[in-house]
């Protein structure tokens, strides 16, 4: 092994592999895809949503928060009425334009934007106030203990978690035996218990269930299935041109940009896009009691079936789709052929990270014959085209420093 090793390393392309930083992989540009004519799914997840949660016009989002006498504290939500009451489901099939099944690494995400149409639900009470600030599990308790309770609430967009057994949305290239349709019941679960539900990153490469964020009780993704209440960031909060404290009258168009700095949005969305397919889950703090008949006023998000001109909800990414180390004629696989490629090109100069350039450094050479090399497994020995007398003089320095290395036991 330690003969092999040293063969190795006096190589012309080892050499050079060490010398020089490579990057994962070369970006093939950016591009912006959109979808505008409203969500693949979009449903409403409601407890008591039992007229089909793809076949309304609308979704409203709201909680029903209580305050127990004794402690003083929100009582808990459960799995069968997560704090986070009425929510709305949007999912769109991404694989009719981006392509699916690839590494989710290669998919270098730009910026995500979804934006969705609201108004004041007709039933509610009161002014629908804007802002466009997050909330605190704090704040929230603070003002409910007060009994000062304001409709001046963000409008939070999160990922969405699957339980029971489902696997994914009923689109694009997902499979499995439970998948998300239009004709899901959103509380189908084991007991009456939800089986989609709002996700944040843990900072720790999982997501949370945040469904009962704001007052602590179940838990999808705890391993007790109960948490203690907490903030939860959300992926984006809902913007408009309107001045925050304004009311907000008529429809109203909000756009959701993803913060792609938050622990595990970036990945979230790769992913989605290797299965072709991705889900936002919509949700708003506003009180109210049993859907608008007290509590003050609370939002109600245009769904396809009740849009109408441009009231569709829309989601705009950009990305790039990254290369993948060593294949140089872009053919998705590192093969023989991307040897002859770089064969071909040796010695030239190029535009950095194109054609054979598997290093980025605008020149093909032994670097890039190692990149196609450590990415083609169980690739042979091949000829590296004769190198220059500096490139000679470079490797005899490397031969004369490994013989002059000390023996290690």
């Amino acid at each position: 092994m330690q003969l092999i090793r040293m063969i190795r390393q006096t190589t012309a392309a080892a050499f050079l592999l060490n010398a020089i930083a490579l990057p994962a992989a070369v970006c093939c540009g950016e591009t912006t895809e959109t979808w505008t004519g409203g969500a693949d799914i979009d449903a409403w997840v409601y407890t008591n949503n039992d007229s089909g949660s793809g076949s309304r016009f609308q979704s409203p989002t709201f909680t029903d928060l209580s305050i127990d006498p004794e402690t003083n504290q929100f009582v808990r939500g459960n799995a069968t009425g997560a704090s986070r009451l009425g929510m709305a489901l949007m999912a769109f099939q991404t694989s009719d334009q981006i392509a699916p099944a690839n590494d989710p690494t290669r998919y270098r995400i730009e910026s995500v934007k979804v934006t969705a149409w609201a108004r004041r639900a007709p039933l509610s009470s009161g002014d629908l106030l804007y802002t466009d600030q997050p909330l605190s599990h704090i704040d929230l308790l603070t003002e409910a203990q007060s009994g000062n309770v304001s409709s001046q609430k963000p409008f939070e967009l999160f990922g969405v978690g699957f339980r029971d057994g489902y696997e994914g949305f009923d689109l694009g290239n997902a499979s499995g035996d439970l998948l998300y349709s239009e004709a899901s019941e959103p509380y189908s679960g084991e007991g009456g218990s939800y089986i989609a539900y709002p996700i944040a990153g843990d900072g720790e490469g999982q997501y949370i269930d945040v469904s009962n964020s704001y007052t602590g009780g179940f838990s999808a993704t705890s391993p007790t299935e109960q948490t203690d209440p907490f903030t939860a960031a959300p992926w984006a909060i809902g913007k408009t041109a309107a001045a925050v404290g304004s009311v907000l009258a008529g429809n109203i168009n909000f756009t959701f940009e993803l913060d792609l700095s938050l622990p595990g949005v970036a990945q979230y969305v790769q992913e989605s896009l290797s299965d072709g397919s991705i889900g936002f889950m919509l949700s708003s703090m506003h009180r109210t009691g049993v859907m608008g008949q007290s509590g003050g006023a609370y939002p109600e998000w245009r769904m396809r079936e009740g849009a109408s001109g441009q009231l569709f909800a829309s989601l705009a990414i950009e990305y790039s789709l990254l290369a993948i180390p060593g294949d140089y004629d872009g053919n998705g696989f590192v093969e023989q052929a991307d040897y002859d490629v770089w064969s071909q090109a040796y010695g030239s100069t190029v535009t950095p990270s194109t054609g054979a350039d598997g290093n980025g450094d605008g020149f093909i050479d032994a670097a890039d014959y190692s990149v196609w090399r450590d990415a083609f497994a169980g690739s042979p020995v091949l000829a590296v085209p004769e190198p220059t007398a500096c490139l000679t003089a470079i490797l005899a320095l490397a031969n004369l420093s490994l013989l002059r290395r000390p023996r290690t036991a």
